[in-house]
């Protein structure tokens, strides 16, 4: 649960905070502050927008990718209180998303109740230039004009290019910052929160207003999304959520997810939307819409409806394809597919070489254990008494399996999860784990074999290259695609774990995970009799 918050750390951006865990001056440490100019110079904003996370290996920052990372850790955080708090971990998890929060509401550098007055920054720093530097983030040049290493712009989502996909998404993420925040915790703050509802309020009306995927004036985006309406759905029932007295927000909760639901949720899906559809990243957010839209409670008002079907259908549809063990990845075009060997949920493109694959199955994890939950707490409230429920049990498990492949029981016996175990990646594809601490040693380099100076804790890199082929990963710099990892990639694990420890809690004593699995006992289900004594 806790090791990717050290990720998180390590891709963090800005001043550092003093809670930094892999801070310079910190045992293992090696981050210090860095790009402490962000939305100056050429190109740029004029204003300070430092802070948030690197997206990848590089020093891009991406505000898709920064909300999706920040919407996820609050959602977790809502459904998972309990397994967060009994671990101990409740007061990190608050400490990252308003890490988030409080970057998002710097990077809406025009904020107004006039939707097409607002400026939201999208994207810092160039693709192309960041990529030709490899080194310390701290040692990067700023503020430069284009074509030189020093080019940093930061390009926004206005009137003018604009931008719903990623306003959307910074407006999900701004109200469950403003959900986690109010709950009590050391880092409870409800000035925050107040000032995060605002933003999230006037982003959401710009993306209404402007629902338009955003580009870059020039040069390439970090992180492509190819719809809007999700986005918009999910800002919808976290904002709603945050303040059930806005009527046009809560009226029309309902109608946004059926937008999103015909841009890409609905089934069969045209054949180049289906691979999106059953995407739970950051370029499909609708599932998590669906998610939301049900712990929320918005379904059950009179002005949206009871569509709890259609939302714990959609959800359904696209877990069921994620665990259906009859698409192998060695005959099956349209992922995910199954591995076959250990039966890992794939989602490559053509079966081979996708960026995350292990990152989009976190997320499916994920989803499927808020589904569970979402699923037994409603059947319990229909049912008072003890509720033994097979679909709940069913997603739990397969989640806990997929899991158990990625941090090593998998046929290489490799966890994908650095720090997690005895064999994981020593060399993940970082620019500032390949940099020893000491400033004066050059860092290694991108296609060396030596492994990283700095570990990179928390990471969760692509994974296998190929779905048909469970021994094609390698352990080097230079495996692009299998061995980086991304912010959004590793944001599930930690709601996973807060899953998995909120059920150990739910469980009897005698009730171990493989027998929960098996069908031999639930949450609550009462004790077994004592055996019958021997006879005479």
């Amino acid at each position: 649960m806790e090791l990717p918050f050290y990720f998180l750390d390590a891709q963090a951006s800005g001043p550092l905070p003093v809670w930094n865990r892999v801070a310079l001056g910190k045992p293992g440490g090696w981050r210090g502050d860095s790009h402490l100019f962000d939305g100056q110079g050429y190109d740029a904003v004029d204003a300070n927008v430092t802070g948030g996370w690197y997206d990848l290996d590089g020093h891009v920052k991406s505000t898709l990718t920064i909300a999706f990372t920040t919407h996820t850790l609050g959602l977790s955080g809502l459904i998972f209180e309990v397994g967060f708090r009994d671990a101990g971990h409740w007061d990190s998890v608050v400490q990252q998303v308003q890490l988030g929060a409080r970057y998002l509401l710097a990077a809406h550098v025009r904020a107004s109740d006039d939707p097409a007055a607002n400026a939201l920054v999208a994207q810092v720093g160039d693709v192309d230039t960041d990529a030709a530097y490899w080194g310390r983030p701290e040692e990067q040049q700023e503020r430069g004009v284009e074509n030189t290493p020093a080019y940093r712009p930061a390009w926004v989502a206005d009137a003018v290019f604009p931008g719903g996909d990623v306003a959307g998404a910074a407006s999900a993420a701004l109200a469950a910052a403003v959900l986690v925040s109010r709950r009590p915790g050391l880092h409870q703050d409800l000035a925050l929160a107040n000032e995060a509802y605002r933003h999230a309020v006037q982003l959401l009306r710009y993306a209404v207003e402007y629902p338009r995927v955003w580009r870059p004036p020039e040069g390439r985006v970090r992180y492509n999304t190819t719809s809007v309406h999700d986005h918009i759905a999910l800002a919808h029932a976290l904002v709603c959520m945050a303040d059930y007295t806005q009527p046009s927000i809560c009226n029309v909760a309902a109608n946004r997810w059926q937008a999103g639901y015909l841009e890409y949720g609905r089934t069969p899906a045209p054949l180049n939307q289906a691979r999106v559809r059953l995407q739970v990243d950051a370029q499909n957010v609708l599932p998590w819409a669906s998610v939301a839209m049900l712990f929320s409670g918005i379904s059950k008002t009179p002005a949206s409806g009871d569509f709890d079907w259609q939302y714990n259908q959609h959800i359904a549809s696209v877990l069921d394809a994620w665990r259906d063990t009859n698409d192998l990845c060695s005959d099956v075009s349209i992922p995910p597919c199954q591995t076959p060997t250990s039966g890992f949920a794939y989602f490559g493109v053509d079966t081979r070489a996708n960026v995350a694959v292990n990152g989009k199955n976190a997320a499916a994890q994920l989803l499927a254990a808020m589904h569970a939950q979402l699923l037994e707490t409603a059947a319990r409230l229909e049912r008072p008494g003890t509720v033994e429920l097979t679909r709940p049990r069913e997603l739990r498990c397969w989640a806990h399996g997929q899991l158990r492949h990625i941090t090593g029981d998998n046929p290489m016996g490799v966890s994908f999860l650095v720090g997690y175990g005895d064999a994981y990646p020593r060399s993940p594809r970082q620019r500032s784990a390949a940099c020893p601490a000491d400033r004066s040693l050059p860092c290694l380099p991108p296609n060396g074999t030596q492994p990283n100076p700095n570990t990179l804790s928390g990471a969760l890199v692509g994974g296998y290259l190929l779905g048909s082929n469970e021994f094609t990963w390698s352990d080097l710099r230079s495996n692009v695609i299998g061995n980086t990892a991304g912010i959004a990639d590793s944001a599930s694990v930690p709601g996973m774990a807060a899953a998995l420890v909120q059920l150990a809690a739910s469980l009897p004593e005698y009730c171990p995970m493989a027998d929960y699995c098996a069908g031999l006992c639930y949450p609550d289900s009462p004790a077994p009799p004592p055996p019958s004594p021997p006879p005479p």
